[in-house]
């Protein structure tokens, strides 16, 4: 029993880890546009609205515009919405150039 439970924990923290590095980073200047690559977008969510404008442009990509300096996240969904893919974006004065 006690065996099993370990196994558990190690699958569980090993699932969290994979989750954690999925999380993928853009960093933008004010008022500097990226174009995000998707496919099937279905849905798109961002958290601070005020830092990156974010519009779509139908399935196959999402254009984010840096608004002010902050950080925020941003999260689409593919496919039949089963397929999530979260971002941190970093919006920058300056300096700074995007990444995927």
């Amino acid at each position: 029993m006690r065996n099993g439970l370990m196994g558990i924990a190690v699958m569980a923290l090993a699932l969290v880890g994979t989750v954690a590095g999925a999380e993928e980073r853009i960093e933008l200047k004010v008022g500097q546009t990226h174009v995000l690559p998707t496919k099937a977008l279905k849905r798109v969510a961002v958290g601070d609205a005020d830092v990156v404008d974010v519009k779509p442009g139908g399935q196959s990509e999402v254009s984010l515009t840096g608004r002010e300096v902050g950080s925020t996240t941003l999260v689409t969904w593919s496919g039949d919405e089963q397929k999530m893919l979260t971002y941190t974006v970093v919006v920058t004065d300056g300096g700074a150039t995007p990444t995927k």
